[in-house]
C-alpha cells in the first residue's frame, strides 16, 4: 500500500486502475492522466519512479482537478444551496426520493423504505 494524494493506493493495480481509487477521478479522467504522462495503462503503481510521480502531481495541478474532500465540499455546498432556495430537486433529494424524474409508484421502493 502507498499514499498518494492523501488516499492509500493499492501498488499492485494497473496504473489506471489504481489512480481510480482516489475519490473523483474516474476512468477518464485516470487515462487521460497517464496518456499525458506518455506511459502504458499496463504498467502497475509500483513500478512508477519517483520522477514520474512528481510529474503526475504537477499535471494534476496544472488542471486544477478538484478531488478528495474539496470535491465532497463542493457537492454538499451545490446541494445546500438548492435546498437554501428551496428547490424541488432539493427537496426530493433530502427526502430520499428519486431526484431526477423517475417513477415511484412502482419502482423506488428501498428509497421509500429508508424514510420510515
Amino acid at each position: 500500500m502507498a499514499f498518494f494524494l492523501g488516499f492509500v493506493i493499492n501498488e499492485n493495480k494497473k496504473l489506471l486502475y489504481s489512480l481510480q481509487g482516489i475519490y473523483g477521478f474516474g476512468s477518464k479522467i485516470s487515462s487521460k492522466l497517464i496518456v499525458s504522462l506518455g506511459l502504458s495503462k499496463l504498467l502497475k503503481f509500483k513500478n512508477l519512479e519517483s520522477f514520474h510521480l512528481k510529474k503526475l502531481l504537477k499535471i494534476i495541478f496544472l488542471l486544477k482537478l478538484v478531488y478528495g474532500s474539496d470535491l465532497k465540499q463542493q457537492s454538499f455546498e451545490s446541494r445546500e444551496k438548492l435546498r437554501l432556495i428551496k428547490h424541488r430537486r432539493a427537496l426530493r433529494f433530502f427526502k430520499g426520493l428519486p431526484v431526477r424524474g423517475q417513477r415511484t409508484k412502482t419502482n423506488a421502493q428501498t428509497a421509500k423504505r429508508k424514510l420510515s
